[in-house]
């Protein structure tokens, strides 16, 4: 997939419940979605940064999740940085920085009882 100009952001009044702090613009590195939810992996625009956002399309707030963990680990939502709650909008894990040089990580979020979506990406520079 090649990276495109992405700018993420949500609107307060779609807010249907308290929300994560927020969204991240720069570029869209990998997107998947499914009926009633997406979830975007995106980089900064200096390239030195990662996030994950998780957008709930469910119409209804539901505990909603994004995850973005150094490779190698055996459990997702295992960094302070992981996001999950009770969200009418979306989860994020804000941002991220990326090692120097070539990193790899796995990356993800579910909306529970919706759907979920879990993947490993390098980055390379």
């Amino acid at each position: 997939m090649s990276a495109a100009a992405l700018t993420v952001v949500a609107s307060p009044a779609a807010q249907a419940a308290p929300q994560a702090s927020y969204a991240c613009s720069g570029r869209l590195i990998q997107h998947a979605n499914g009926s009633g939810w997406e979830v975007d992996l995106i980089e900064s625009n200096d390239g030195n940064q990662a996030c994950v956002v998780t957008w709930n399309r469910s119409g209804a707030a539901r505990n909603t999740g994004a995850f973005l963990d150094p490779d190698g680990s055996t459990s997702f939502y295992n960094q302070q940085w992981d996001d999950f709650g009770w969200y009418g909008s979306f989860a994020s894990t804000g941002w991220v920085p990326e090692h120097q040089g070539d990193s790899c990580w796995l990356w993800g979020g579910n909306v529970i009882d919706v759907g979920r979506f879990n993947s490993r990406f390098c980055f390379s520079h």
